[in-house]
């Protein structure tokens, strides 16, 4: 789900940079996701989307376009105020590909370490 071409480019294809990226990914998102999925509990709609508009830059770096997606969806429908059963369904999403990116960040990690 990760396409590593933006930190790369970014780092210069420095290895100790994409590592430090992809630390600050693994702290930072995991974190934002338990927020974002207790804002969903509490149908606090305000702070979900500016959950959903803070992580879409670390999906962005990630090269994460599925997640990127469903975010930018999620932050739509709450500014057009539809707060439906849908958004349920994007958050599961979510948590899904985060998953995902953090199996395969950490997989990356260890092939440059060795």
């Amino acid at each position: 789900v990760i396409d590593l071409s933006m930190i790369k480019k970014i780092s210069k294809n420095n290895n100790e940079k994409i590592i430090k990226y992809i630390n600050l990914y693994l702290e930072s998102v995991p974190l934002d996701l338990h927020k974002m999925k207790e804002a969903l509990a509490e149908k606090n709609y305000k702070v979900l989307g500016e959950l959903a508009h803070k992580l879409k830059g670390n999906a962005g770096y990630m090269g994460l376009n599925k997640l990127l997606s469903c975010l930018e969806k999620m932050e739509n429908l709450i500014e057009n105020d539809e707060k439906s059963n849908e958004i349920i369904i994007i958050v599961n999403r979510v948590e899904s590909i985060i998953a995902l990116s953090i199996d395969e960040l950490n997989s990356y990690k260890k092939q440059c370490l060795t």
